[in-house]
Parts: structure tokens; C-alpha cells; sequence
């Protein structure tokens, strides 16, 4: 952990699905202004752990605090103010039947009741930090996945979190429109946002990440700097890089 602000702690969650646990034993720390990036193969826990940390789902053991108060309420749902932790998912899941701008003014309007007018705006200085300005007043259905995917980010950004989480935001995408996903998320980390990525992007994460937490069957099997991690001769670990950069 370095100097910076602590903003959330995992410490020792667990999630199982029926009688299968998925989740063993999650201890993460983030802090302020850092990328921290989840690797590991398909199945290994990475999106359960960023829906625990979400607020999204419900842990059996384990504690999730934010900025050093319990995150999660005895129902196992978000107890701090709504929208200081954003997500990006794998699917858009942009309303069909309004515009761009209207998809990413609807949270700060419906939930925080902000002044129309100011949200506008904020939505539109998002829409030019994702390269889609011209895009205000188009539908969903008229985008590329990858215009999708940055009007999503626009709209998670549009409630200004502490926290961005993003969930395989490339992974149904074609490999140009990654590119221009991806670029954005590197402006994005490289001005400072606080983010926890789940990728199989692993150039990306080599480029990106502070810390790299690598996981396997549910458990961590190492995580700390992304230079330590690449660098690594833990056998599961190294296993896991070389497969992944070979392909």
C-alpha cells in the first residue's frame, strides 16, 4: 500500500453461488488516484469480486469499507451515498429509447435531482472527453459497440465517483473498437481516476496498472506493483502471463 489515501478496503470477503464458492478470502486495498487491475483466466472470480465490491452482490464473510466507513448495510447493499462508485459493464445497457445525452443525464437527474441545465452541460464536456460530441443527440441503436461502450463511460463518469469499477468493458467488442475504449481509459487513469479494472487486456494492464492482483480459482494468488507482477516467478502467475502474451 502506498502514502496515498486509503478510499476502499476489501478485507477477507467470500461469495459462494448455491454450494459452489466462487469467492475465497478477497483482501484488496485502493487507493486514491491508483489503477488497480484483476487478471486472471475466465471463472477465476474476477467480476463476483468487483459486483462485492459494487455493492452489487452480497458477500457471506468479509467486511467492504469506503474511506474507512462499512460500505455495505446489513442487507448487503451500498450503505454510503448513491453514486460515489461508478461501473462500466461488459453489455452498454444504455436505454434504447433515449438519445446519448439523455442516457447520461438520467442518474444525476432522477437520483441526485441536479439542475437540468448544469447536468447538460456536464454531459456534454463528458461526450468531448470520449470523442463523441456529434453523438448528443443520436440513439443507441445507431452506434458502434464501441461508441456504446464510451457513452457508458461518459454516463458512469456523468455522477462524478470517487471510484470507477470496469468490468471487461472490451470484451464483446471488435478489436478496433477496443482500441478506441481503451484509449480512453488510458486518458482517463492517466488524469488521476481512481479504478479497479477486470481485463484480459494484457498490454493494457502492463501499460496502465499501479498494482496487479492476479487471481485463480477464486483466491488471489498474488497481487502488488504492475512491475512486480509481469516480473513474477510465482509458477501459477508466470504461467498465466506467458499464455496470455503468447496469444
Amino acid at each position: 500500500m502506498t502514502s496515498k489515501t486509503l478510499l476502499l478496503r476489501a478485507d477477507s470477503i467470500s461469495r459462494s453461488y448455491h454450494s459452489s464458492l466462487v469467492l475465497e478470502d478477497f483482501s484488496l486495498d485502493v487507493a486514491q488516484g491508483e489503477t488497480t487491475v484483476l487478471l486472471g483466466s475466465s471463472g477465476a472470480g474476477k467480476s463476483t469480486a468487483l459486483r462485492c465490491l459494487a455493492g452489487l452482490e452480497p458477500v457471506q464473510s468479509g467486511t467492504v469499507t469506503f474511506k474507512g466507513k462499512p460500505f455495505l448495510a446489513k442487507n448487503n447493499r451500498p450503505a454510503q451515498a448513491s453514486g460515489a462508485i461508478g461501473m462500466v459493464f461488459q453489455q452498454f445497457n444504455l436505454f434504447p429509447h433515449l438519445t446519448v445525452l439523455e442516457n447520461i443525464c438520467l442518474a444525476p437527474r432522477r437520483v441526485r435531482g441536479q439542475d437540468k441545465a448544469a447536468v447538460e452541460k456536464r454531459a456534454t464536456d463528458l461526450l468531448e472527453k470520449v470523442g463523441l460530441a456529434a453523438k448528443a443527440g443520436a440513439y443507441p441503436f445507431q452506434l458502434s459497440g464501441g461508441q456504446q461502450q464510451r457513452v457508458a463511460i461518459a454516463r458512469a463518469l456523468a455522477m462524478a465517483p470517487e471510484l470507477v469499477l470496469f468490468d471487461e468493458p472490451t470484451s464483446a467488442l471488435d478489436p478496433e473498437y477496443t482500441r478506441e475504449v481503451l484509449q480512453v481509459m488510458r486518458a482517463l487513469t492517466a488524469e488521476g481516476l481512481t479504478s479497479v479494472i477486470v481485463t484480459h487486456e494484457i498490454a493494457f494492464a502492463r501499460e496502465t496498472a499501479d498494482r496487479i492482483v492476479y487471481m485463480d480459482a477464486g483466491r488471489i494468488v498474488e497481487q502488488g506493483p504492475a512491475q512486480d507482477i509481469f516480473g513474477s516467478s510465482h509458477e501459477r502467475t508466470r504461467r498465466f502471463l506467458d499464455q496470455a502474451l503468447a496469444g
